[in-house]
């Protein structure tokens, strides 16, 4: 039986990344895998209880990083990891899982490490170039992920493959009604960084002066923009706007989806996005933005599985909102089409399969094959602290901060447990640059 480790950020709890450790863990639980999740802790962001409480079919462990420094942390997942005796490590969205993970694989080789990478994020892409050389498989979500990390991070074609998100079918068959309200969905993290939420309140504000048809909004989800968007709303009088708040993929099933026409979508990039591909299999038609990743991926397609428009043209996302209200059989045939397409490329059967043999394949191998030698620090982080550079080790500074009751303050939760190392403005340029040229 192979065991899996999967070491995961607990901030956010509510998300795309979080809904696929769901999807992840109870199929690979039920295809015979043995798999433990371990969730890190923070002192203010990484909460695992919280998280745990929003996914009660995960069994988890908890690593307290409230009084660690960076060479602390690596200490406590290096022992983790020592004593759960993993075949395969996970690391997911956590830099110091798979720092500790390298550095336990460069004195045990037969240690595997399978990286998924879910965000297109340079300084993710920058750990693929500084410790893809330890990385056993590294598993893109889309086309342009895999691209850019071939073009960019020195690996092998043999190191990276790329596997879609799946999701659940629809629990019964749905419909578009015929009805004199067109049925707008939201669903996903309420914030405006790359979700762009505030592109929703301009487009509220052109359907609330359209006197002509009439709109109902449903807002599914929760985030830190939400108190402002709520608030920008409220100029939108004339729209039948809900806030439904976080809702359970059960309660997303049975409520929303059944329950709407389309789906808008404002990103600038995304590596899925569930929330579409869940939608479609509901019949209900995305409306969305061409976010980075979604020309390389070539699975939307515009007015023949969905409506699309550059991001940030809400003047465009109304117009198509229109004509999703005026015609009906346009709309009905977008929804057929979108099902369709959902159910033979975005299954949760299909994601499992190539899973499970990229598991198969990477458990068998005795040895990695490198193209190159490892050019990743995988040494101890830098020491923090005055005591950690007068070389007190850091297991006697995080007593000692036990003791005083006195945890590190970091800014954020990118800071209380990093989900990626830094990187350079030149990596970050060369990264923008390839990921537009493949983008096509």
């Amino acid at each position: 039986m192979t065991k899996i480790l999967i070491i995961s950020k607990s901030y956010p709890y509510l998300g795309g990344v979080e809904s696929w450790l769901d999807i992840m863990y109870e199929s690979l639980c039920r295809k015979g895998y043995k798999v433990h999740v371990c969730l890190v802790k923070g002192i203010k962001d990484h909460n695992p209880e919280v998280y745990q409480k929003a996914h009660p079919v995960l069994k988890i462990t908890i690593i307290d990083g409230r009084f660690s420094s960076a060479r602390d942390r690596c200490y406590l997942l290096r022992k983790h990891i020592k004593h759960s005796h993993p075949d395969i490590v996970i690391p997911l969205m956590c830099r110091e899982a798979l720092i500790a993970a390298c550095q336990i694989k460069k004195l045990k080789g037969d240690l595997k490490i399978v990286l998924p990478v879910h965000e297109h994020n340079y300084c993710a892409f920058a750990d693929i170039a500084n410790f893809g050389a330890w990385i056993d498989k590294i598993v893109c979500m889309d086309k342009l992920g895999q691209s850019v990390a071939l073009e960019l991070c020195g690996i092998s074609q043999k190191q990276i493959c790329t596997i879609e998100h799946g999701v659940y079918k629809a629990e019964k068959d749905t419909r578009i009604e015929v009805s004199d309200k067109l049925r707008i969905g939201y669903c996903g993290r309420l914030l405006q960084s790359h979700k762009r939420i505030f592109d929703l309140v301009e487009c509220c504000k052109k359907l609330a002066k359209n006197k002509k048809q009439q709109f109902l909004l449903k807002i599914a989800g929760s985030g830190p923009d939400e108190e402002r968007l709520r608030r920008e709303l409220l100029q939108c009088k004339s729209l039948d706007i809900s806030f439904l708040g976080f809702l359970s993929q059960d309660e997303l099933y049975k409520i929303f989806y059944p329950n709407i026409d389309v789906l808008l979508l404002f990103s600038e990039w995304e590596t899925g996005p569930l929330v579409v591909w869940e939608a479609m299999h509901h019949g209900v038609v995305p409306v969305c933005s061409r976010y980075l990743g979604l020309r390389a991926a070539d699975f939307l397609k515009n007015e023949k599985n969905c409506l699309l428009f550059d991001v940030g043209d809400f003047n465009v996302a109304v117009q198509k909102l229109i004509r999703s209200h005026n015609d009906y059989d346009f709309l009905v045939g977008l929804s057929q089409q979108a099902k369709w397409d959902a159910i033979q490329h975005r299954s949760i059967e299909s994601m499992v399969q190539k899973w499970e043999e990229l598991l198969t394949e990477v458990s068998s191998k005795k040895n990695m094959e490198h193209r190159r030698i490892p050019i990743g620090d995988i040494s101890e982080p830098l020491p923090e602290g005055r005591l950690e550079n007068i070389k007190v080790p850091p297991q006697i500074v995080r007593m000692f901060r036990q003791v005083i009751n006195k945890p590190l303050a970091y800014s954020g939760a990118r800071e209380e447990w990093p989900f990626y190392s830094e990187s350079t403005e030149q990596f970050f340029s060369d990264f923008i640059a390839a990921s537009l040229l493949f983008d096509k």
